[in-house]
């Protein structure tokens, strides 16, 4: 069995460097061409940051979302941000229901399904969600 090569850490670094200077060189001559100033797309959302958005929306913290409580004022609230979690972002059913006082994958799918069932049903509530959709998307997009 051979031994792996030795890392030239100082060149590595050099490397790396001129990577870098070739990536910005890049966006530069592109920049130039296209006569417009082209950056970087700002990062999406996280599960954590649509939760705190809907929270808002609704007049609430992002804690209010969390506690265990089952009143209607935070149910729907709490499916909402639920429902926008997964539907803006790659979280799992799992990970978004960690965010929610530890619920399980199944309760965040039936918020999901619930959300999509009103929505399908009142047209008030699919306009308002609408205009919350435009809204978490302005801010992350």
């Amino acid at each position: 069995m051979s031994t792996p090569p030795a890392i030239d850490w100082k060149e590595a670094r050099e490397i790396a460097l001129r990577s870098i200077e070739m990536g910005q060189t890049i966006l530069n001559a592109v920049n130039t061409s296209m006569g417009q100033k082209v950056s970087p797309k700002r990062p999406a959302a996280s599960a954590a940051q649509v939760v705190v958005q809907v929270a808002a929306w609704f007049h609430l913290s992002g804690s209010d979302l969390r506690q265990k409580t089952r009143r209607q004022e935070m149910c729907w609230p709490r499916q909402v941000a639920m429902y926008f979690a997964r539907e803006l972002t790659d979280a799992s059913l799992n990970y978004v229901g960690g965010l929610f006082a530890h619920k399980n994958h199944t309760t965040v799918d039936h918020a999901c399904r619930c959300v999509r069932n009103r929505m399908e049903s009142e047209v008030r509530t699919k306009a308002d969600l609408d205009k919350l959709r435009e809204h978490l998307n302005a801010n992350f997009k």
